[in-house]
Order: structure tokens, then C-alpha cells, then sequence
């Protein structure tokens, strides 16, 4: 059941904005729709600018759960959002400062430098705004209540999305449809923190500075954030590259694919993020517990979602793309969904491990091998696509393929060890 509703919480956007793509191109046409492209990568950069803190609240707000004391969760979570509004700030205000400079340098073949420079600006309020969605979010899965996470994630999300996408095709105008996403999501954010502090039974948004509590949430939050800088590098380097080096029209393209390729890896990831909670709460009530058992099973899930998910785009991808975006854009996709495709799968495979690992508070080791597969996508990229175009950024995500084979080791030797380890959690 929670498997259920984590896919149905994720699912609603993405499913949202894969519709909405041949609206979007037949309104803004291919060089906004870049634009549009651009600015969704700046905001991608959320996991690195949040500091961890969603991941944060979820493991400390399942972990007092489950030691019976919700004052202490609640304590957290008010800590997590403190920290969360801080650093979105400090990066929504850098993106904001810089949009000029980046706008007439760095993507200068993006289109007018002013249009540009705007909505990279509103992508940086909208990344903002991100930060705060996730630590309220976190708090309803922490508590467990994927239903009620997945519920009103899903109003919202679309609510919003359709916002944005009605203002961008009645008004032709990618910035105006950025606008109106930020200030639909300003609204989200008053609703899911409502949501959070009545389910905790305790407000999450009075803001505190606690040393103490601080230290705590960073002791697993700070690990989780260089890993959230990891997933940035590998999800959003190889769009700023092609949107740099390429221009507007490439990375359209390159969008599109990656738009339908990364549910690959995204849907089995939302699916079982259940695991980490339930895993955190489980050993927080009994530390003497193992993850041996859940393994193999977690694996074979992991397996079977992201198969039927890739096994429909590799024997028909082209079809499917033919329909959806019609048979120009597709001819200029060529091999691009399947190569992109078998690339999503493979690094799919670290999904499982990846947040069993996290429930066993090894928050260290998981971070260092995703900062380490980031870096390497994101130097491949660089280096490859202005020599080989899109399919170097491909190639760049094909590195963090290791990732499965560093998550599953380190996880089979957790398991061997009694007690299991708490690694970089201690308070």
C-alpha cells in the first residue's frame, strides 16, 4: 500500500507535464519551449540547495516516531524547515544576482538575453519555494502517511502545473507561464505546511535556531546534501551544457527525452522511498534488527517497476514519440530515447539499496559514491557534448551505472555486521 501511494504521489507531475509537452511546443514554439527547458534544470538544483533537509526530516521525524516522542519530531521538523527557508533564500537570491550575467555569456545562445535573464530569475523563486514543499512533505512521510502525502502532493502539484501551463498557451509568453507556477506554488506552500502541522499535531512552521537540534539534523542532513549535490550534477549539468554549447532548439529535444527516459528511474525511486522511514523506525525501535530479509525482495520490486517501465519505450519508443510530438521532432530525437533509455534503467537498479542504506543511517557512504557518479556525469558531459552533441550527455549520465555495484556492496556487509551500523547519525 505505501508502495502505492509513493508512486501515486510522484507520478501526478511528471504524467502532468508529458501531456502538457505538445501543448507547450505548439504555444511557445521549440526555442520558449527551450527556455522552458533551462529553467526547470535551475530549479532541479534543489537537492542541492535545501542542505539535505528534507531527507533530514524524514529520518528524524520516523526516528522520534518511533522512540513515542512527537514533541521531539515536531522540534525537528521546525529546525528543518528553519534551515531549509535559509538556504533556499541564499540560493534563489545567487540565481537571481547572476541571471544577467548568465543570460548574456554562458546562454547567450538561449535567445534574447533580457527574456532569459527573467525567467532564470523566477526559476531561482521557484526553487526557493521547493525547498519548503519538500520539508513539509517529508514531514507527512516521516509520519508515514503516504496517503496523505500523496493526496494532497497531487492537487497541488497539478493545480499548479496547469496554472502555469493555461497562463504559458494564453499568453504565448514562457515567463509569464514561470510567473504563474511561483506564485501557485507560494499558495501549495501556506497549504502543505497546514497539512504537516495537523497531522503532527504541533506547527512545523514556527521558525526555531536550536545549536543542539541543528547539529542533529545535520549530522544526517549535511551527508544527504552532498548527495543531493551529487543528483544534481547528474540530473542538470548535462541541460545547462547542451543549453550552453547547443542552443535552444537541442535542448528542447534533449528534454523531451529526458522528460519520458527519467520516469524510468524517478517512478520505482518515489515508489520505494517508503522504505527509508519505515526501515529508520523499525531499527530506531529495535536497534538489534537487520535488513538482511529486505533485500532481495526490495531488489526484485525494484527490478520488475523499472522493467515494465523501459520495456514499452525500448520496442516502441519511436511509435509513441511519433504520436505525441509528431513525426518532425521525432526524426530529429533518432536513437536518442532508446540509448537514453537503457541508460535509465541501468542506474535504476541503485534505487532499493540506495534507501535501505539510508535507513540504516549510513548516510556517509551513500553520499560519497553519488557526489563521486555526479562529478564523473557531469565532467563527461562537459566534455563530450560540445564533441558529440546530445548523445554526450547520455554518456554522461551512463557513468553513475557504478553507483548499483558501490550501493549493493556496501549493503550486503551492513547486513552481515550485528548490530547494523549507524553511520554519520550520531547525537
Amino acid at each position: 500500500m505505501s508502495l502505492g501511494w509513493s508512486v501515486g504521489q510522484y507520478v501526478v507531475q511528471p504524467l502532468a507535464m508529458l501531456i502538457s509537452i505538445p501543448v507547450l511546443l505548439a504555444s511557445l514554439g521549440a526555442d520558449q519551449f527551450g527556455l522552458w527547458v533551462l529553467v526547470m534544470a535551475f530549479v532541479g538544483l534543489d537537492s542541492a540547495a535545501g542542505l539535505g533537509m528534507a531527507a533530514a526530516t524524514i529520518k528524524y521525524v520516523s526516528d522520534y516516531r518511533g522512540r513515542g516522542d512527537i514533541e521531539g519530531a515536531a522540534r525537528c521538523a521546525r529546525q528543518t524547515s528553519t534551515i531549509a527557508l535559509v538556504a533556499g533564500s541564499i540560493v534563489g537570491a545567487i540565481i537571481a544576482l547572476l541571471a544577467p550575467w548568465l543570460a548574456t555569456t554562458v546562454f547567450s545562445k538561449m535567445g534574447d538575453p533580457v527574456t532569459v535573464s527573467r525567467a532564470i530569475t523566477v526559476g531561482g523563486v521557484i526553487l526557493l519555494l521547493q525547498q519548503m514543499e519538500g520539508v513539509f512533505t517529508a514531514v507527512l512521510k516521516g509520519c508515514e502517511r503516504f496517503d496523505v502525502a500523496a493526496i494532497s502532493d497531487a492537487i497541488i502539484k497539478v493545480s499548479v502545473f496547469a496554472l502555469a501551463c493555461l497562463c504559458a498557451w494564453l499568453t504565448s509568453d514562457a515567463v509569464l507561464g514561470l510567473v504563474a507556477w511561483a506564485v501557485g506554488s507560494l499558495i501549495g506552500v501556506g497549504i502543505r505546511a497546514g497539512v504537516a502541522s495537523r497531522l503532527l499535531g504541533h506547527s512545523v512552521v514556527d521558525l526555531i535556531w536550536d545549536r543542539s537540534t541543528v547539529r542533529e539534523v545535520f549530522s544526517f542532513g549535511g551527508w544527504n546534501w552532498l548527495q543531493g549535490v551529487g543528483s544534481s550534477l547528474f540530473q542538470q549539468v548535462d541541460r545547462l551544457v547542451i543549453g550552453s554549447v547547443l542552443g535552444a532548439q537541442a535542448l528542447g529535444v534533449y528534454g523531451i527525452c529526458m522528460q519520458v527516459a527519467s520516469q524510468i528511474h524517478s517512478i520505482p525511486s518515489a515508489g520505494l522511498s517508503f522504505i527509508f522511514p519505515v526501515v529508520s523506525r523499525k531499527l530506531a525501535a529495535d536497534p538489534g534488527g537487520g535488513i538482511g530479509k529486505m533485500i532481495l525482495p526490495a531488489a526484485l520490486v525494484n527490478f520488475v517497476l523499472s522493467a515494465c517501465l523501459a520495456l514499452p519505450l525500448l520496442l516502441f519508443g519511436d511509435w509513441l514519440l511519433t504520436i505525441w510530438v509528431g513525426a518532425d521532432m521525432q526524426a530529429a530525437m533518432g536513437t536518442l530515447l532508446f540509448w537514453m533509455t537503457l541508460v535509465y534503467f541501468l542506474t535504476s537498479m541503485s534505487i532499493a539499496p540506495y534507501f535501505l542504506l539510508l535507513g540504516t543511517g549510513d548516510v556517509r557512504y551513500a553520499s560519497v559514491v553519488n557526489i563521486a557518479g555526479g562529478a564523473g556525469s557531469a565532467l563527461v558531459a562537459i566534455l563530450l557534448v560540445p564533441i558529440m552533441g546530445l548523445m554526450g550527455g547520455v554518456i554522461g549520465r551512463a557513468v553513475t551505472i557504478f553507483l548499483a555495484v558501490a550501493v549493493y556492496s556496501r549493503l550486503y556487509w551492513i547486513a552481515s555486521r550485528k548490530p547494523p551500523i549507524n553511520t554519520g547519525t550520531d547525537t
